[in-house]
């Protein structure tokens, strides 16, 4: 009994097997993969199909049947050989025309009667239970060609055996996707040589290796998804089930109501006529039904994925939101792939990492980070397709990876990486789990993610091209920081916050003190580092607390939300300070005198409303720089400085003027001469400015620095001051630096910093060649041409001790011809002129 059950039975499971795999490729979609594969199963058919039919005595006969069996024995090696070369792109045509070659003789020797001579089956009988039992009996006779052909069937399956081992080794297929079909070919060939003892193959030994070989084929496909299987049932099978069903459906009721009714022939006509009415009337929305019960049955991941890719294109539509594109986008590949959780990385141009930006997980998501330099981030940048975990488990390229990266890619758990890139750019990461069904990655879910991952980042890249001009919208280009526009709106935004909260806001404005002034004595391009420098420190003192912004040309604001009066007067001295250190450690001397002021003002103590807080904070501001400028003032200290008091301006004018004269009588306790020259040169600079038209304040501003040019002197010794000899290059040079130490003087007398341009360059020349920054022709303040010339006349016409003066037609000979070189070509000649014409009157030369 158990003799006939193996003897029937293997034949015909292992040909249900083969059966069942041939329908599955059949209602598949084909692809060169599955198109390879079909032969290999076809031929396993005949085989197992052949061996059942012999065993079974069908006609034409035992012989036939075992002839046609050692045809699917003899091409099976071959098939698979095919298959498994297309499979791993390792197809050699010449090799291929060798075994193709081999097996055509092998089956042409089988069916010449050279590999099995005779084949027959032999019946005895034997009881069971006291009842006989037939016993069918395999009893075959080999030829002399049957030891050949196993020995290049041999060949074939150790080829490729050995083939699946390079093709492991050199990660071109997982060991965990090919090990069952592995052992399936090595189990196949142990069959196959029990066939060439008649006393072992008279069982079937071959054919249960097959049978086990076929359910190892399906363990492949489906567990560990060697290729892809899409099952296709078209309308059209669809309908013809369904027709099938409706004619079994009309049949049967007409033939039981005819048989149960006692009705006439005409009414049986009238019966008919109405069920096959009604049956009509079913067939359209029953089919309709089918349909969509065929497309969630066989294509369930397919109409998720297909909803999944709709609803996310008609969401994103012009859409230019990255967070709204980004949550539509974690959404659709959830709902599309099904998995545990997804998280979207992007880069983060400042760490040079990819960081989670968006998480399935809404609540508390887990922050990942993958550094730009991360062996996995190469290879998806390189590559630009998906990265399964067995691949990062496989190849060799990531076995080198540092135990902190593995750690942290373990962390993740994610089953399946999915590149994003735009533009040669890998602009993101999607991370997926493992599914909640368990279920495998699909070769198709992993070109639809890579489909999803590519068209998505088109879309996140004009989101963040988009997001990238609002910044640009609502930034400083020069410093960076945020410009006016954007101040107001968050001005705006964070009162009505703090209005409905009950928290107190903060607004600062900061002005930096003589910045006319210093954009004058070093041009525009240094004027601008000093703005950015500036913009920079403010940035970093106000941080996170709230946000800085460029106000204006040289002012700057910064809100606080939640910051009372002190608190931000702590923050607002924190800058000064730092300001005043950095420009303090400039390496010149001249620019040690650049610092802050700043104005505050805090609601809802001191104002009502934003307009209100802007307006007060000026008034802050004003009230700074009256106190001598490099202070922060708080608006709830403006009691002594409101808009109904005088200015102090004209009190500071009259002390200046006192500090004037006393710095020039200090110069004439150490030089004589200097005094009296200051005093000429304020003299004549200051007509030769109403000469040329300037108004009566720059007029001031010139007799000013008359008074002050030479006032560095102070700081030169004696012995080079009242020297009668030629100075030496040393000598000269130290007396150079007395423009230096003017402007470390003046810098100290907050009114007087206005006429710092006029002193410095009034040693420099029309051609360029002056000191102390060389520059030429217009760029030369007008006021310091008027003290180049003054100096000038007066240096001839005055007693040095190192000389006698000159009289006064030959300075103004000098001054025309040094006009276009050393002096202004415009205005030497007028100063000649205004003297000629007594316009100007000379004061008489003093003698040492």
């Amino acid at each position: 009994m158990l003799y006939n059950l193996i003897f029937w039975g293997v034949p015909a499971a292992a040909l249900s097997v083969y059966l069942l795999l041939i329908l599955f490729f059949a209602i598949s979609k084909k692809d060169r993969y599955t198109a390879a594969f079909q032969p290999f199963l076809y031929d396993m058919a005949l085989w197992t199909a052949s061996s059942l039919l012999m065993k079974l005595g069908v006609p034409p006969g035992v012989l036939f049947w075992n002839r046609m069996m050692m045809v699917g024995i003899c091409c099976a090696p071959f098939f698979f050989y095919l298959f498994f070369s297309i499979f791993t792109g390792l197809v050699r045509i010449r090799r291929l025309a060798l075994w193709a070659l081999g097996t055509l003789a092998a089956v042409f020797l089988n069916f010449m009667g050279q590999v099995v001579t005779s084949a027959s089956t032999v019946t005895s009988w034997s009881t069971w239970q006291g009842k006989p039992i037939a016993q069918i009996h395999f009893v075959y006779t080999l030829g002399p060609a049957a030891v050949p052909t196993y020995v290049l069937m041999f060949l074939m399956v150790l080829s490729i055996i050995l083939g699946i081992q390079r093709s492991v080794h050199s990660h071109k297929v997982s060991r965990k996707m090919i090990r069952p079909i592995l052992i399936g070919v090595v189990l196949l060939f142990c069959g196959l040589l029990s066939n060439l003892h008649p006393a072992l193959g008279q069982y079937p030994i071959d054919i249960l290796m097959c049978f086990i070989t076929g359910l190892l084929f399906l363990y492949a496909i489906y567990r560990n998804r060697m290729f892809e299987m899409k099952f296709m049932l078209t309308r059209g099978f669809v309908f013809s089930c369904m027709t099938a069903v409706l004619l079994v459906f009309y049949a049967s009721t007409v033939l039981g109501l005819l048989k149960i009714l006692p009705i006439s022939e005409k009414t049986q006509q009238l019966v008919t006529v109405l069920i096959a009415f009604g049956v009509a009337l079913l067939a359209q929305p029953l089919l309709a039904l089918a349909q969509r019960l065929a497309d969630l049955i066989c294509y369930k991941s397919e109409y998720n994925q297909r909803n999944a890719l709709k609803n996310f294109a008609i969401n994103i539509s012009n859409n230019l939101s990255l967070t709204e594109i980004s949550n539509e986008f974690v959404d659709a590949v959830s709902q599309a792939m099904n998995p545990r959780h997804t998280t979207l990385m992007l880069l983060d141009r400042e760490s040079n990492s990819y960081i989670t930006f968006q998480s399935m997980q809404k609540l508390n998501p887990m922050k990942y980070v993958l550094r730009a330099d991360n062996p996995l981030v190469r290879w998806l940048d390189q590559q630009n397709r998906c990265l399964t975990r067995e691949e990062i488990s496989s190849r060799i390229e990531f076995r080198a990876m540092w135990d902190s990266e593995l750690s942290e890619f373990n962390a993740m758990n994610a089953e399946v990486l999915v590149p994003m890139k735009c533009r040669d750019s890998l602009i993101g990461i999607i991370m997926l789990t493992a599914r909640r069904n368990e279920a495998a990655y699909t070769l198709d879910d992993l070109e639809l993610l890579r489909f999803f991952g590519a068209s998505t980042a088109v879309a996140m890249s004009n989101a963040l091209l988009y997001a990238k001009a609002q910044e640009n919208a609502c930034t400083d280009d020069m410093t960076g920081i945020r410009n006016r526009r954007y101040f107001y709106q968050y001005l705006r935004e964070q009162f009505e916050i703090c209005a409905q909260s009950s928290r107190p806001l903060s607004l600062m404005i900061l002005d930096l003190d003589r910045f006319k002034l210093y954009n004058e004595l070093y041009g525009f391009s240094e004027g601008d580092r000093a703005i950015c420098k500036t913009a920079e420190l403010i940035r970093r003192c106000v941080d996170r607390r709230g946000i800085a912004a460029r106000y204006s040309g040289e002012q700057f604001a910064v809100v606080l939300p939640g910051y009372d009066t002190p608190g931000a007067l702590e923050i607002a001295e924190t800058i000064r300070r730092k300001i005043e250190q950095e420009f303090f450690n400039e390496e010149s001397a001249t620019k040690q005198f650049l610092t802050i002021s700043a104005g505050l003002c805090t609601y809802p103590i001191c104002a009502a409303d934003t307009d209100e807080l802007v307006q007060r904070c000026n008034l802050a501001l004003s009230s700074a720089k009256r106190k001598g400028k490099n202070v922060s003032v708080a608006y709830t200290t403006l009691q002594q400085d409101s808009p109904d008091n005088p200015s102090r301006y004209d009190d500071d004018t009259e002390s200046l003027q006192t500090t004037v004269y006393a710095l020039t009588a200090a110069i004439d306790a150490k030089d004589h001469y200097t005094f009296t020259h200051s005093l000429n040169v304020a003299k004549y600079a200051s007509a030769l400015a109403k000469e040329l038209g300037l108004d009566a304040i720059h007029q001031k501003m010139v007799y000013e620095a008359g008074l002050l040019h030479d006032v560095g002197k102070i700081g030169i010794p004696e012995d080079i001051l009242t020297k009668t000899s030629r100075l030496t290059n040393e000598e000269y040079s130290i007396i150079k630096k007395h423009v230096d130490i003017s402007i470390n003087i003046i810098k100290h007398l907050p009114s007087m910093t206005q006429v710092i341009p006029a002193i410095v360059g009034h040693h420099e020349r029309w051609d360029g060649r002056g000191y102390p920054r060389g520059i030429a022709g217009e760029r030369i303040p007008i006021e310091a041409r008027c003290l180049s010339i003054a100096d000038t006349f007066d240096a001839i016409t005055s007693a040095r001790p190192y000389k006698r003066p000159c009289d006064i037609e030959f300075a103004l000979t000098e001054l025309e011809r040094c006009a276009g070189t050393q002096l202004d070509p415009a205005a030497a000649p007028l100063f000649v002129q205004m003297i000629r014409e007594g316009r100007l009157q000379v004061t008489p030369t003093l003698h040492l």
